[in-house]
C-alpha cells in the first residue's frame, strides 16, 4: 500500500536543451516517427512507441505510418546506463508530548487537569542505498529533404529503469514548448508504477 502511495505521488526531473528552425505550428501536419538505429534493436522503443507518438499528437501532429506518407519525419534515440548506487537518508518523524496544559478549580476540592498535546518532536535519520539510473532521449525532426528543424535532448536520473515508461514523459518534456525550444529543468508527475 504505501510502494503503491509513493509511486503515485513520484516525479520526473528532467534536463532538457533544444533547438527549433520548425516552421510555425504543426497544425494537423503528417510526422513519421522512428528509432535511431541503437534504439530500433530494443525492446524499450517497441513499448514506448505508442506513447511516445501521443505526445507528438498532443501538439497537433497526425502520426503516418511511413517516411513516404509524411511531411516530417522525427528520429528517435533512447538510452539508459546500468545504475549506480547511491547513499540516501529518509527521515522519519518522531511523535509525542509537544506541551502540557493544566487547568484547575480555584476551590478546595476542585480537580486538577493535565492534558498533553502530541506532535512531531523531532526526525531520525534513516540511512540507506538505491540505485540511480539514467536515461536520456534525444529528437531530431527532419523536413522531407533531411532538413533538421528541430533537435533536443532530455537527460533524467531516477529510481525507474523501465526506459518504456519513462521515455514518454522525456518525450513530453523535450516537447514541452513546441514549436518553441524549451531549455532548462521540467518536472512532470510520474503516475506509472516501475
Amino acid at each position: 500500500m504505501l510502494a503503491a502511495l509513493l509511486a503515485s505521488c513520484q516525479t520526473v526531473e528532467t534536463s532538457v536543451e533544444s533547438y527549433s528552425h520548425f516552421p510555425g505550428h504543426p497544425g494537423g501536419k503528417t510526422i513519421h516517427v522512428y528509432p535511431s538505429k541503437a534504439a530500433s534493436r530494443t525492446t524499450a522503443w517497441k513499448s514506448a512507441r505508442p506513447k511516445i507518438e501521443a505526445a507528438f499528437r498532443e501538439k497537433g501532429f497526425k502520426i503516418a505510418s511511413s517516411a513516404k506518407a509524411a511531411a516530417y519525419e522525427a528520429q528517435i534515440h533512447l538510452q539508459i546506463d546500468g545504475g549506480r548506487l547511491v547513499d540516501t537518508v529518509d527521515y522519519l518523524p518522531n511523535y509525542g508530548v509537544t506541551s502540557i496544559e493544566v487547568s484547575s478549580g480555584y476551590g478546595y476540592g476542585d480537580t486538577v487537569t493535565v492534558t498533553p498535546a502530541y506532535g512531531v518532536t523531532g526526525h531520525t535519520a534513516i540511512p540507506g542505498k538505491m540505485v540511480v539510473y539514467r536515461r536520456g532521449l534525444a529528437v531530431r525532426i527532419y523536413d522531407g529533404r533531411d532538413k533538421i528543424l528541430f533537435q533536443a535532448t532530455a537527460d533524467s536520473s531516477g529510481g525507474c529503469n523501465n526506459l518504456a515508461l519513462v521515455a514518454p514523459y522525456l518525450t513530453r518534456a523535450v516537447l514541452k514548448n513546441f514549436p518553441k525550444e524549451t531549455n532548462g529543468n521540467v518536472s512532470m508527475s510520474f503516475s506509472e508504477n516501475c
